[in-house]
């Protein structure tokens, strides 16, 4: 007899074999035992989790000669010919290399005749989304009012991708991934019929990796038989399928958090001489720090599906280590550079320089913890001296009166003629130079002949005054005088302001280093004063 893989040897034959899928068993079995079951389902969820293994089961618990059963017998010849996939009225088509219309066709032709050995005709048709919507559309009627003696199953991983019509003329009933521990159980009851030596902690790996997938885990487990000669161990399974062991992952992130950049960056250097892809290590890393931050919040039983007991007892130091807002920003500095490393022509640079950004980021101070400390140094301030707080420790100035003599009258101007539309004068205004306001009347300088010859025309003295007199309520005169015969010290109006507003911000700036609390802030935080103007 030929060689037969595990997923192959140990397929499930009765509805009590099927690993994780407790839900669907049971509501098959009340169908059938209440003969209330339906004439087309849609079993729906990821690659190996059991959809074409359960609609095997199905048709044999339908056409096993000892009657309609949730047991079939699978010994006679109807249950023996659907097992080998010989029987003439239970067929498998894919629909990956049959999408078409005229497949679909062929089957509807030979649906109204009866069938020939077994009870039921039963299709089963594996990959359905990859129908046609004319093949679909082809099964629309038959579906509606089948025969009586026709059964069909459409498996799928992406039942999105099934048009409504067929969707909503099915039973449909999805498949969930596989929890880790119910893979643990049924690799550990395999590899002992097998007679095969193994650790627990060996087949959490397996179970991790395969992603929820029995078929995936049972792939892998054949290669590590294969490749093993003694116990199945985690160091066996982690050479044979090229992984990065747990252990190293958590003694990086040790390392990491103990801020020790040399040893993590010797991680890194020996997981790339060893050939692992530096990207997948960090989506390890990813994994672990989610599983830190769900072990902070108290969330332990999520965490069993990922890792076993003594990885959990020893990254169990490292909640204390870190802050939640830390973790935070730990995840989405590997999550960049995983991304990063993916596309970059440097993946060891590249991973390097993230390991230290991750070291600087677990380093920084939540921000929630520098403001209690503010506040604690202001209490501690006002009680000791009795000062009042930073945001009160200067007295506010009273409202300026306007002082006319000021160059912001003209600014104000500028700002008005802008709002008005006049851009246009607004900008030859912004040259003018502030002269002197006396008795009602403003002196405005211009240098250049085309200022002068614009601003003195009859239309724009005429909107400059009518904007005096709206924002100061009263008629006020205006001289425009030529300043190229006449050289006058004087500062353009722009250069006045930005004069006046340096002078008051140094001002400011002076009296608040006065203030006991930011003196006191300097030297608790060894911090330094920093002109940002100044480069």
């Amino acid at each position: 007899m030929s060689y037969l893989v595990f997923a192959r040897k140990y397929r499930p034959q009765i509805f009590d074999e099927i690993v994780g899928q407790s839900h669907i068993v049971k509501t098959l079995k009340n169908s059938i035992t209440n003969n209330r079951l339906h004439h087309a389902f849609i079993f729906a969820g990821p690659r190996g989790v059991g959809k074409t293994t359960t609609a095997r089961i199905l048709a044999k618990c339908l056409n096993c000669e000892t009657g309609i059963t949730i047991t079939p017998c699978n010994k006679c010849s109807i249950c023996t010919e659907i097992i080998n996939g010989s029987s003439m009225d239970v067929q498998e088509i894919d629909a990956a290399s049959h999408t078409g219309v005229d497949n679909i066709r062929e089957i509807l032709e030979k649906v109204a005749y009866s069938p020939i050995k077994a009870r039921y005709k039963v299709y089963i048709i594996d990959e359905a989304h990859m129908l046609s919507k004319a093949a679909f559309n082809a099964l629309l009627k038959t579906l509606e009012e089948p025969p009586p003696h026709v059964k069909f199953i459409f498996a799928t991983t992406e039942p999105n991708k099934i048009i409504p019509t067929i969707t909503s003329r099915c039973q449909r009933f999805d498949f969930k991934r596989v929890e880790n521990v119910d893979i643990i159980e049924h690799l550990a009851s395999l590899l002992d019929k097998e007679g095969i030596k193994y650790s627990r902690q060996a087949l959490s790996v397996i179970a991790r990796e395969s992603g929820g997938s029995v078929r995936d885990s049972l792939s892998m487990l054949e290669h590590i038989v294969s490749f093993s000669t003694g116990e199945i161990n985690e160091e066996a399974i982690t050479r044979a399928l090229g992984l990065i062991s747990r252990t190293t992952i958590i003694k990086l992130l040790k390392h990491i958090l103990n801020k020790e950049s040399s040893k993590a960056v010797e991680i890194i250097d020996e997981s790339y001489m060893a050939g692992f892809d530096l990207s997948i290590l960090f989506n390890e890393l990813l994994a672990l720090t989610r599983n830190v931050l769900l072990l902070k919040i108290g969330q332990t039983k999520i965490i069993y599906n990922d890792l076993n007991s003594d990885e959990i007892e020893e990254i169990k130091p490292l909640v204390s280590q870190i802050t939640t807002q830390g973790l935070h920003m730990l995840f989405d500095t590997f999550f960049t550079a995983s991304e990063e490393i993916g596309r970059s022509e440097q993946p060891l640079f590249t991973a390097e320089i993230s390991v230290l950004k991750a070291i600087a980021v677990s380093s920084l101070k939540p921000l929630e913890e520098i403001i209690q400390k503010f506040e604690a140094l202001e209490k501690r301030l006002l009680n000791d001296t009795g000062n009042t707080p930073l945001n009160t420790s200067r007295k506010a100035k009273p409202p300026q009166e306007i002082n006319l003599e000021q160059p912001e009258v003209w600014l104000n101007v500028i700002n008005e003629a802008k709002k008005r539309g006049k851009i246009n004068l607004a900008s030859m205004l912004e040259d003018g130079i502030f002269l002197s306001f006396d008795n009602d009347k403003i002196k405005i300088g211009f240098k250049g002949a085309i200022q002068l010859s614009s601003v003195r025309e009859p239309a724009n003295i005429s909107l400059i005054k009518d904007i005096l007199k709206g924002i100061y309520g009263r008629d006020i005169d205006i001289v425009i005088q030529d300043l190229s015969i006449q050289e006058k010290t004087a500062s353009s109006v722009s250069e006045e302001i930005a004069k006046k507003k340096s002078e008051s911000t140094r001002k400011e700036s002076e009296d608040m280093m006065q203030n006991p609390l930011i003196q006191t802030a300097i030297q608790i935080f060894n911090a330094t004063v920093i002109d940002k103007d100044k480069k």
